[in-house]
Order: structure tokens, then C-alpha cells, then sequence
């Protein structure tokens, strides 16, 4: 129960996450994943020095248009951090003056004569009714610039790009300044200042409600994790806070659930089309499992479309920041390094699902030091090595991630789990029986009266894991059945089968059988049946079974509880 009051929590808590996508030191990779660091040590495991960038212009750009002119943006890369510049309509001179910080990778400062991180710059048009067209590239290696100042690039012009004869060649100019990654400048980064997108003392603390819960319950889930980072990736609107506590060698991955006036989120839960969903096939190379050795993967194993599509946008930022926390621990520890871990995978409504595909994912996934010399080494040999398929481009023109800047370090042991809140179902039963071979602690937690939990539905979804329904009287079932009538995993064959029985039955049996379905749906239309799905009444009922369970001196500790709640309403 505290593990669970801990993780709901840390689950409700995702959704008052925030960032501010205007901040100049944001950490944006190359599927544009967002990654805001709260923990300094876990920034300073991320990079071997920032990069104070300002792009200036560029000059003698080649024309895109009938009209002669160019609508261009450019993106910078170094390492696995990258920026988007804004779009400057029609100009071959654009004058961008924005600022940005970038990251070299981890251990390399930055430094002239000695780096081997490079920055770089490519150009595209932009164009509204098409793809956007790359006009060209620059490189700026570090180890060849002496010193900080504004530097001018010539530009290489991209495949089938030209300028015309006797045209001056197209240049670009940036400001570059290296700064160290000194204990001031991390404090700063991670303290709301530089630009910073986290504010930790407003979104990344319990709020008095659960954190009243939460002290009641006991010191695991009062002190479960401390934050780490907020990934974000904007254009799909999914989110997810990793936490850590280093003593405990334990860490939590809470991604946020459906906002209802997100169309993002809407259009997300929606998409229940069928898709295939292999653990690590989109993960940087360095840190995923191949197909063959997934215990139990089958194409009948699909999962939710919109859920898959959603978990993808994120899960290579957040298993780069997995990386660097493990790594941040054992600097900080001295001597823990290879000490088993345990992951957390948490969330509620939508993000109950994209941690349940997190969670069978992280089960079928290795962080293995030396792995980038591996890969290559089997490549160069021809073989398909750790990670034979690259990562598929989630956003165009957004650079791949090189190989040599995938965290890693030596295989170790860790426990997963998986505590969702009213989590929609996720994927097939083939899906479900892989999961609950690879993650036996898994666990549902529901409202009795919640209703997502009971779809999709008749499209051959089943729950994973073992289910703990709540009772508002303070009880609890753990022999829940989300649906009377229809087996986990029924599609729309099998629901025939049911109906054409209830024929047997007679007419009353079919007709309420079809009211029951019929009211269901009306209910997720209308909103009334999501009353039981919200924050405010899993928290009523966690209080609930807190109070039946605190034993002698409970009242006293239910009365807080109760106070806390009310404060909270």
C-alpha cells in the first residue's frame, strides 16, 4: 500500500508539469523530445559542457520559390541536443539573433585542439503544402575554434540545390561561447534560473493532499523519489517526469495522462487502430534488445495505435536520462556502480497505458558499457550486432542520433514495475500474455465505478497485470473483472457469440444487453461516466482503504488524512 500511495502520486502529480518551450537551455534531441533537468548531478552525467549559441544570419541563400525567395529556418545539432530555430518568410538574408544552448557529449568539454564534438547547422525551407526542403549544411568542430566569438560558416549546398553563376556562396554566422559545467553554473541550470524550463518547488513536489496521504502510509512513499527531468515532446503533447532516489538505487518514470481539452490527448485515445509493437525497435541502438531476443514477441502481440504512436515521441529521451541518472548515481555513490536497480513505471488514464508499454519495453532492454564500440566493431564485420535497425525519424528534418552519444553502462540486474490508475486497456491478449511472462509485479488500480478502464472494448484488447479495485467504503477487490459479460481479450466476433446466446435467453436478455452497451457508450460521450476516473475520487478512495488499514490510532491518522483531502477539494 505506501508503494502504491507513492506511485499514485507521482502519477496524479505528472499532470501540474510544465515547460517553457521559449527557454534557451531546453534539451531537445533528435526526435525533438524536450528534456528539462531538475537534478544537477543528472546533467552533469548528460554533457561534458554547454554551449552558449547565438544564430546570427546567414547570407546568399538559394532561392526556393518562383518568386526567387526562401522561407528559411535552420536546426543545430551537437551531440544529442539540437535546436529549431524560428522561420524567417521570404529572404535569402535571414537575420535570426536567437539564442540557444547546446550540449556536447558526455566527457568531452569542448575544448580547441582537443574536442571531437562538432556543431551543425542545416538550412531548410519551409513549405506549407510539401516537405520541407534542406538547402544546406555547415560543420563547426570545436576542437578547430580558438576561443569563443562569432564565427562565419561557409554553407554546402544540399543535393540538387544550386546557385546561380557569378552568385556569392551561401555563409552562415553564429556567436559560440563554451561554458564549463561548473557546480555554479548545474545549481543554476537546475534551479528555474539560465532559463531553465523546471521549476522543481512548484510542479515536482506532492501536493498537502498526497503528501498527507503519503506520510500516513510510511517512509517509502513519503520519500519515494526526488526529480530528476521532465521530458516533453511537443507536437504529440506527451510528457513523463523521471524521478530517482540514488540511496535506494531506485527509479520512476510517471507519464502524464489525458487532458481532456488537449485535442492531442483526445486524437491519441482514439486512434485504437491495431499496430506492432516490438520492445526496442525504435530505442537508440546502443540500448535495446533485438527481435529475436524478446521472450514471447509474436505479431499477434499489437497494441494501441495512438498509445504507441504517443510512447514513441518519448521513450528515447527517457531512456537517455535512465542512462545518465544510473550514471549520476554511482559518480555520486563512489561504489555502487553494478548494484541492482529497481524501475517504477507509473501513470494515470492514458499515462497508465504509455507506462505499461514502457515497463515491457524496459524488461526486454540492456544498458551495456562498451556498447557503442560493439555495434560498430559488429558492423564493420557485417553482422547485425546490438542494434541492427536504426531509429525511425519520429519528426522530419530533425537529425539521427550518432552512435557515439548513446548512454550506456554495464549490464546489470533491475526489478520492474508497473502501477497504473484507471489505465485504458493497451494491447492484444498475445500482448498481455508476453507482458505478464516478462513483469509479474504489475498492478491496476481502479475505481469500482470507473469506466476506462473498461475500454476499448469487443476489438480484442485485454488488461495486463493483477488488478486491485477500490471501494469507496474503504475495501478493495482483487478478483475484479472489469466486464461481466466479456471476457478479457473478446473482439467483435466473440461479443456476437455472447448476443447470439442472450438470444437463447430470450428477448429481455438482448435487449439488455444492448441497453448496458448502449448506456456505456452514452456515458463516455457525455462525460458523466468519467466522474470516477478523476484525481480527486482516486485519492478519496486511497484515504479510504488507508483508513480500514492503519489499525489502532487510525482515526487520528484518517483525520489528517481527511483534512488534507478537504484542503485539496
Amino acid at each position: 500500500m505506501p508503494l502504491g500511495i507513492g506511485l499514485a502520486s507521482a502519477s496524479f502529480e505528472s499532470y501540474m508539469s510544465y515547460m517553457n518551450h521559449k527557454t534557451e537551455l531546453a534539451f531537445v534531441d533528435a526526435g525533438g523530445a524536450v528534456t528539462a533537468y531538475a537534478s544537477a548531478p543528472t546533467l552533469a552525467a548528460a554533457a561534458g559542457a554547454a554551449l552558449r549559441v547565438t544564430l546570427l544570419s546567414a547570407a546568399n541563400l538559394p532561392s526556393s520559390d518562383i518568386l526567387g525567395k526562401s522561407d528559411p529556418y535552420a536546426i543545430l545539432a551537437c551531440g544529442a541536443s539540437g535546436h529549431k530555430s524560428a522561420t524567417i518568410s521570404g529572404t535569402l538574408a535571414p537575420e535570426w539573433n536567437e539564442d540557444f544552448t547546446l550540449f556536447t557529449p558526455p566527457g568531452d568539454e569542448g575544448g580547441a585542439g582537443t574536442s571531437k564534438a562538432s556543431i551543425t547547422i542545416t538550412v531548410y525551407d519551409s513549405d506549407k503544402l510539401s516537405s520541407d526542403d534542406a538547402l544546406g549544411t555547415a560543420t563547426l568542430a570545436l576542437a578547430d575554434v580558438e576561443g569563443d566569438g562569432e564565427v562565419t560558416l561557409p554553407l554546402t549546398l544540399a543535393d540538387g540545390v544550386g546557385v546561380k553563376e557569378g552568385e556569392a556562396s551561401p555563409t552562415i554566422t553564429l556567436r559560440l561561447a563554451r561554458q564549463p559545467l561548473t557546480p555554479a553554473f548545474l545549481a543554476a541550470a537546475t534551479a528555474g534560473e539560465l532559463g531553465s524550463a523546471v521549476d522543481t518547488e512548484d510542479v515536482a513536489r506532492m501536493g498537502a493532499a498526497w503528501r498527507e496521504l503519503a506520510r500516513v502510509s510510511g517512509d517509502i512513499a513519503a520519500d519515494l523519489f526526488d526529480p530528476v527531468a521532465f521530458i516533453d515532446h511537443p507536437p504529440s503533447d506527451t510528457q513523463l517526469w523521471v524521478g530517482a532516489n540514488f540511496k535506494r538505487r531506485a527509479l520512476g518514470l510517471a507519464f502524464r495522462g489525458t487532458e481532456m481539452d488537449k485535442i492531442m490527448d483526445v486524437l491519441t485515445d482514439l486512434n485504437a487502430l491495431p499496430t506492432d509493437f516490438n520492445p526496442g525497435e525504435a530505442l537508440p541502438a546502443e540500448c535495446r534488445a533485438t527481435k529475436g531476443a524478446v521472450p514471447g514477441y509474436t505479431k499477434d502481440a499489437w497494441t494501441h495505435s495512438g498509445f504507441t504512436g504517443a510512447y514513441r515521441t518519448v521513450r528515447g529521451a527517457a531512456y537517455r536520462v535512465l542512462a545518465e541518472a544510473m550514471r549520476a548515481a554511482d559518480a555520486e555513490a563512489g561504489g555502487g556502480a553494478g548494484k541492482p536497480w529497481t524501475l517504477y513505471f507509473c501513470g494515470h488514464s492514458l499515462g497508465g497505458a504509455l507506462a505499461t508499454l514502457g515497463a515491457y519495453e524496459a524488461a526486454h532492454t540492456t544498458f551495456q558499457d562498451g556498447a557503442v564500440k560493439q555495434v560498430r566493431e559488429e558492423r564493420a564485420k557485417g553482422g547485425r550486432g546490438m542494434g541492427h535497425a536504426r531509429a525511425r525519424r519520429r519528426s522530419k528534418n530533425l537529425p539521427r542520433q550518432p552512435l557515439s552519444l548513446i548512454v550506456t553502462r554495464p549490464p546489470l540486474s533491475y526489478q520492474i514495475f508497473l502501477y497504473n490508475y484507471g489505465s485504458p486497456r493497451v494491447g492484444s491478449a498475445a500482448f498481455k500474455a508476453a507482458f505478464d511472462a516478462a513483469i509479474p509485479d504489475a498492478w491496476r488500480v481502479i475505481n469500482a465505478a470507473d469506466i476506462i478502464p473498461r475500454v476499448p472494448r469487443l476489438l480484442g484488447y485485454a488488461h495486463v497485470g493483477h488488478v486491485v479495485c477500490l471501494n469507496r467504503d474503504g475495501t478493495f477487490d482483487l478478483d475484479h473483472k472489469d466486464d461481466a459479460l466479456f471476457e478479457e481479450g473478446s473482439g467483435s466476433l466473440d461479443a456476437a457469440k455472447v448476443i447470439a446466446a442472450k438470444v437463447v435467453e430470450g428477448r429481455a436478455a438482448v435487449l439488455d444487453t444492448l441497453s448496458e452497451e448502449w448506456a456505456l457508450a452514452q456515458g463516455v460521450i457525455s462525460g458523466e461516466a468519467l466522474q470516477d476516473h478523476r484525481e480527486m475520487i482516486y485519492m478519496a478512495t486511497l484515504r479510504a482503504v488507508i483508513e480500514g488499514r492503519v489499525g489502532e490510532g487510525g482515526e487520528g491518522k484518517a483525520a489528517r488524512a481527511d483534512a488534507a483531502l478537504g484542503k485539496a477539494e
